[in-house]
């Protein structure tokens, strides 16, 4: 892990009258996703993966404010993915810097195993529920 000043994160100044550069090698993956999303296109079957691939990411320039977002919720049983297991999943629609509740929905993953007192307390999901 690079510290906040190492060479390959520290900022690059070009001069004082042009913006400041960053680099950040972490992200540098999120500026390719436009080029994986049509490479995944041009092997998607027809149908709704199709559908959802070929509409391009907003721009990494848009203001966030004029994207449409989906914030998910995922409540589990632990910390664990190869372990604990999913016991419910939420979301709801963000668009013009505003949550549309009337796209929220909740969905119980009814499942066969137990579930602890902890995640009772904790997620409000209680045994006869799931």
């Amino acid at each position: 892990m690079h510290s906040r000043w190492c060479k390959p994160c520290r900022p690059i100044w070009k001069c004082a009258t042009t913006p400041i550069e960053f680099k950040v090698p972490m992200l540098s993956w999120l500026f390719n996703l436009n080029k994986k999303r049509r490479r995944l296109l041009d092997k998607a079957p027809a149908g709704p993966i199709q559908d959802y691939l070929s509409q391009p990411f907003p721009d990494r320039n848009c203001p966030i404010s004029n994207t449409a977002l989906l914030a998910m919720d995922f409540e589990t049983s632990g910390l664990n993915a190869k372990s604990d297991h999913l016991l419910s999943v939420g979301y709801v629609t963000l668009q013009d810097n505003r949550v549309i509740l009337a796209s929220a929905h909740h969905q119980i993953i009814h499942s066969k195993h137990d579930i602890s007192d902890d995640n009772i307390s904790i997620h409000r999901i209680t045994h006869d529920q799931v």
